[in-house]
């Protein structure tokens, strides 16, 4: 019968039990050093681009913490982006493969999602349950939830949700160069709807009551609703041109 492979991190002792009618060989397997373990982040960087962001979570042993440490990197890797958090804001999350393509400024670009773990094969990356079941290892949901709200919702001695996802023991990614592959959490963005209402409806209360004015006081009917025609249409206009801007490709 063929050996268990090893996982990074692990190694094997092997011992003989003999007795007086059979022998029987016993493998045990335990934890070494504790080595790195990192989470890979994919965060949008604008336009086409993604950067990512890996976190060492070997010493982190709740989800609080490792939350915290997310939103961390989360703000710290989105550049221009995290000044328009009024506008844009996360929504959701995949778990995908990637290819690190440029080394010096963290570029990957995302091969497989949007549920994409680590085969048991890939002993170096570390989740438990294996296999891990059901999927999603977290649902995006909740981990939105957490990534926003998670330093108030959390119980410090909590640790749920980090062992279910996939952690690469070791080397991390942007370690091993240019063309190395991975698995990780995408957080994608979108607009933040409740702005979006709350400027629209602000925009048409504005607008009306400028075109009433202005009829009023300058008595000119045609004047007044042309400007709150032009007041209506400026300021989605530019919100929409910025949301596309900021966009994928």
């Amino acid at each position: 019968m063929a050996r268990p492979r090893v996982r990074h991190g692990y190694k094997r002792i092997e011992w003989t039990c003999v007795s007086d009618t059979f022998r029987v060989n016993i493998l045990f397997i335990y934890t070494g050093t504790n080595l790195p373990k990192f989470l890979a982040l994919c965060i949008n960087a604008g336009g086409r681009y993604k950067k990512l962001a890996e976190l060492d979570v070997s010493a982190i042993h709740s989800d609080a913490e490792a939350f915290l440490h997310m939103k961390k990197a989360y703000h710290q890797y989105r550049g221009l982006r995290s000044r328009l958090t009024l506008l844009l804001r996360p929504v959701s999350i995949e778990f995908v493969q990637f290819t690190l393509w440029n080394l010096r400024n963290g570029y990957i670009s995302v091969c497989d999602r949007p549920l994409c773990v680590p085969p048991e094969t890939r002993t170096e990356y570390d989740y438990l349950p294996r296999p891990l079941r059901p999927l999603p290892p977290m649902p995006p949901d909740v981990f939105i939830h957490y990534l926003e709200h998670g330093e108030g919702d959390l119980s410090l001695n909590r640790c749920v949700w980090l062992p279910r996802l996939p952690k690469r023991t070791g080397k991390g990614v942007v370690q091993l160069g240019e063309a190395a592959d991975g698995w990780g959490i995408h957080i994608i963005e979108g607009p933040n709807r409740e702005v979006v209402f709350w400027v629209v409806m602000g925009t048409m209360l504005a607008s009306a009551l400028t075109g009433v004015l202005w009829a009023a006081l300058m008595r000119d009917v045609q004047g007044g609703m042309g400007i709150g025609a032009l007041m209506m249409a400026m300021p989605p206009a530019v919100m929409a041109a910025f949301l596309f801007r900021l966009g994928g490709p």
